[in-house]
């Protein structure tokens, strides 16, 4: 019988897949993910599972050293859609709970990166006596995307608005003169 695995595609116009194995011994066997010696475990030598987000920057770490982007930064992870018209190329970021003034939309120093980020800090809600917690998710931490911007990308006249938890990043395009190209002339040798 097959040991069972995941597939990767590195490639989104690729039809390869690329096979990660999965078996009992999956945080010993495989090498892309660190190794973790538990601490109140009875043997010093005990592995315990990385964390999602551990494994989600293994995983970065690993296709940015193949020349892929970096899918996200932080503890929260932002979906995110970007579409190109005949005038404009419009981001959509899924931002639940986020206000406009916890996200922040800059342009590296080049003016061809543009970064989203945003952070959502605690909330500090006052316990009563006798209360306690049972699940606390809706936490805080941050993000960061980033997003290498075409040459046809108006970067001056950039618009964002946030509404019912999704922004919306709108970005003109310009009319991109094309280069001159010059012929060489090849001679005999």
């Amino acid at each position: 019988m097959a040991s069972p695995s995941l597939s990767f595609r590195p490639n989104p116009y690729s039809s390869e897949f690329i096979p990660i194995p999965i078996s009992s011994e999956y945080v010993v066997s495989n090498p892309l993910l660190p190794k973790k010696k538990a601490s109140d475990a009875s043997s010093s030598t005990a592995l315990v599972a990385p964390s999602l987000s551990e494994m989600m920057s293994t995983l970065n770490h690993s296709l940015s050293d193949l020349g892929f982007p970096i899918l996200s930064t932080g503890s929260f992870h932002v979906a995110v859609d970007w579409k190109e018209t005949s005038v404009t190329h419009v981001i959509k970021a899924a931002v639940p709970g986020f206000t406009k003034e916890q996200v922040k939309i800059e342009m590296e120093d080049d003016g061809r990166v543009l970064i989203i980020s945003g952070e959502k800090k605690a909330e500090k809600k006052d316990q009563q006596e006798g209360e306690k917690v049972m699940l606390a998710e809706m936490g805080s931490g941050k993000f960061c995307r980033k997003f290498n911007l075409p040459e046809n990308a108006k970067v001056d006249e950039i618009d964002a608005t946030i509404k019912d938890g999704v922004l919306t990043v709108t970005i003109p395009k310009v009319e991109v003169p094309k280069k001159n190209l010059k012929s060489i002339k090849i001679s005999a040798a």
